[in-house]
């Protein structure tokens, strides 16, 4: 199966995705940059992989893309072992790299996007001329005839069952963001508030749900005003977990963490149809943060507390912090 290799900037996540599942269903197998690890040689490794099982190289060319260094480490490495190479130019921009000047882009600046794929499709399958340009469309439209129908109850006019049966980049992820943003309001509201039952199970079931999809789907909001909030949270909360457990009094740290937890819940429901980021360091520590967090909460309910639960919970807040400040 002819393999494509894209490289771009996560500022682009989303023309990409759609892009990368279009090429699948097409017959193609595509390698990219799906969670954006990188700085590690591990990860280096894996490009290098992917670069070498791959036949054609889809760099997309935007101002972000051509200042990112990692889009230019992959262009040059896939100049220099003679992968065909295909610019795309997703956004207008000065100057184009030494290395991509030899070669014409696919424009895709105020194009149809049906357009630009039937392009790339052209080109990868070697079909740029003639009537064969009309087959890459007639395919390109029977694969998207084939995509699954959508139910009938997705032309109701009802707004609850519209949210929930939002999908994609561009929809709402009900699996994240309602128990996320659950956990964040019980949070500030335990934190604000006497303790009470049927909060500390809440925000214990709703804390585990959170990181379940966290570890499972490795994404955040990419709500920069989250990330901000989700990081003062998380210090004012390793604060507050550390005096509980060394007894040391810190004034007014558990009400302003309350606070911030409260924001961050309101600011999730009130966003809710933002896009996600896909990372990998920050939602995996974010879903060991939460599980701690369940297990103390559920520990609390049941009589069988035990301090030692707090311990984890002081760590992975802090770890969680500074990887979130990472991403910004």
């Amino acid at each position: 199966m002819t393999q494509v290799f894209i490289s771009y900037s996560r500022d682009d996540m989303e023309f990409v995705q759609r892009l990368a599942m279009d090429l699948n269903r097409l017959g193609l197998d595509v390698w990219w940059d799906l969670s954006d690890i990188r700085g590690s040689d591990v990860w280096e490794r894996k490009i290098e992989e992917g670069l070498t099982s791959s036949q054609y190289f889809i760099v997309v060319l935007t101002p972000a893309s051509l200042e990112s260094r990692w889009v230019r480490r992959e262009y040059l490495s896939a100049d220099n072992t003679g992968i065909r190479i295909i610019p795309l130019k997703l956004k207008p921009y000065d100057v184009t790299p030494l290395t991509l000047r030899d070669i014409q882009p696919i424009d895709a600046v105020d194009r149809r996007y049906e357009d630009v794929l039937s392009d790339v499709l052209g080109i990868v399958k070697g079909t740029v001329a003639g009537g064969e340009e009309a087959e890459n469309r007639q395919e390109i439209d029977n694969v998207h005839s084939k995509e699954a129908p959508v139910p009938e109850i997705k032309e109701s006019r009802n707004p609850i069952l519209e949210l929930l049966l939002a999908k994609g980049v561009r929809g709402v992820d009900v699996g994240g963001t309602f128990p996320l943003a659950t956990y964040f309001l019980l949070a500030g509201l335990q934190l604000l508030g006497p303790g009470d039952d049927a909060v500390t199970v809440l925000l214990a079931a709703s804390a585990a749900l959170s990181g379940i999809f966290f570890l499972i789907k490795k994404t955040i909001p990419d709500i920069a005003v989250f990330r901000i909030l989700g990081i003062i949270y998380l210090l004012l909360y390793a604060s507050v977990i550390y005096s509980e457990y060394y007894g040391v009094e810190i004034p007014f740290v558990t009400v302003i963490a309350g606070v911030a937890a409260l924001l961050v819940g309101i600011l999730m429901f009130a966003t809710v149809q933002r896009p996600k980021k896909p990372v990998y360091f920050s939602a995996f520590s974010f879903a060991l943060f939460l599980f701690f967090v369940a297990v103390n909460q559920f520990s609390d309910y049941s009589g069988n507390y035990d301090a030692l639960n707090e311990v984890p919970i002081m760590y992975t807040s802090v770890i969680t912090a500074i990887l979130l400040w990472r991403d910004l």
